[in-house]
């Protein structure tokens, strides 16, 4: 669809490049090819008249126009998704959605696997994808290549809504004739 000469979909490609600030990143997210979504950023290129996105060193950069337009384009695909793309309610029962959470090991014995199991029986129809930690969690929370990060309360983000889910102790058990054992 196009709105005074702009193909409203690129709105949709410029937000994602003004995030991710790389073709190849927002190319993953956006489910497009890498040439695809350098052709969108070059038919944005024209209709803003700026580069918008340019080379500095080995990253890219916005122009200053790209960071006035993060806002409005920000706001303007808010306002279709609150006003048009409203989801139906959400019913487990019929649900089939997949859910991406990124775990420790730890968290999906202690956590996770008691509450699969009752999920399974509630929502028959959806997939828990578990991922292991990675070196850069809060990045991949904000990329949207997970739904749900579970995490130690020192690794959180404040920008994102988080809550204390369980709380343990480190014991350490140890015979009592062990040198080692015999200090704090």
């Amino acid at each position: 669809m196009r709105f005074q000469r702009l193909d409203l979909n690129l709105l949709v490609a410029l937000d994602v490049l003004m995030q991710e600030k790389s073709v190849s990143l927002a190319a993953d997210r956006l489910c497009l090819s890498q040439s695809a979504t350098s052709s969108a950023l070059g038919r944005l290129r024209d209709y803003f008249g700026d580069e918008l996105l340019v080379m500095k060193g080995r990253s890219m950069v916005l122009t200053a126009r790209a960071e006035e337009l993060i806002e409005p384009v920000r706001a303007v695909l808010d306002q279709i998704r609150t006003t048009i793309a409203i989801a139906p309610p959400f019913d487990p029962a019929t649900s089939d959605r997949q859910v991406r959470i990124m775990a420790s090991d730890y968290s999906t014995q202690v956590l996770l696997a008691g509450a699969l199991a009752a999920l399974e029986q509630r929502a028959p129809g959806m997939r828990f994808e578990i991922q292991p930690m990675g070196d850069s969690p809060i990045d991949v929370l904000e990329r949207g290549q997970i739904d749900l990060l579970l995490t130690i309360d020192i690794a959180i983000s404040a920008d994102h809504p988080s809550q204390v889910l369980f709380e343990d102790d480190y014991v350490v058990v140890g015979d009592a004739a062990n040198p080692a054992m015999q200090g704090r």
